[in-house]
């Protein structure tokens, strides 16, 4: 399983006048995440908004920022399908992020066996690349915790992202497979890495 140790900050996506991605301002965004010190960046998150942007700007965005970052990149891959988050990981995959995040389909709530079904084929075919599930449930079907159980000891995962108000999972998994994404929650589990949006904003 890879580690993931330290704080990644969790990017906004910086938007031009038509709402589309403003790659400029985005280039500043993760030279200056960089220079910061954080130990690596997250794109396409809940804090990038992905579901407000086009395939193909996230494509390139996410490519442009793995050849430009000097930290590892985790690029988020949650869409509406599992074709399009197919796709979204094999384009960050062959641009080199150190990880995809994989939330659960957006828009509609799926029970826990639909979702270990669902992250298990998408792992089938996206391979080569450490796959993170993401656990939102305040915008997508949350993840229980005997799924997310099921689902590392499938040895397919390299963790699991747990950004529930309340980092649940931290109850019942071991620290070293989670990465906490709700800033909130911090200082009561003491992760050993984190899924920052206050590291962006700071």
């Amino acid at each position: 399983m890879t580690e993931f140790r330290g704080v990644y900050a969790a990017a906004i996506t910086p938007r031009g006048k038509q709402g589309e991605v403003d790659f400029g301002a985005a280039f500043e965004l993760v030279d200056f995440l960089c220079k910061a010190g954080v130990h690596g960046i997250g794109v396409f998150g809940a804090a990038g908004e992905y579901p407000s942007f086009r395939v193909e700007e996230r494509c390139r965005l996410t490519y442009l920022a793995a050849k430009r970052s000097r930290v590892p990149l985790l690029a988020g891959v949650g869409s509406a399908t599992l074709d399009v988050s197919v796709n979204l990981a094999r384009n960050a995959r062959d641009a080199g992020v150190a990880g995809v995040l994989i939330p659960p389909p957006g828009f509609f709530r799926y029970g826990q066996d639909e979702l270990r079904e669902y992250f298990l084929q998408f792992t089938d075919q996206v391979p080569s690349v450490p796959i993170l599930v993401s656990n939102t449930p305040e915008y997508t079907s949350g993840i229980d915790a005997a799924t997310a159980s099921a689902l590392l000891k499938t040895g397919l995962f390299a963790g699991i992202e747990d950004a529930s108000p309340e980092l649940d999972l931290y109850a019942h998994l071991p620290g070293s497979a989670l990465l906490a994404g709700s800033d909130a929650r911090i200082a009561r589990v003491r992760p050993a890495a984190m899924l920052s949006s206050s590291a962006c904003a700071m």
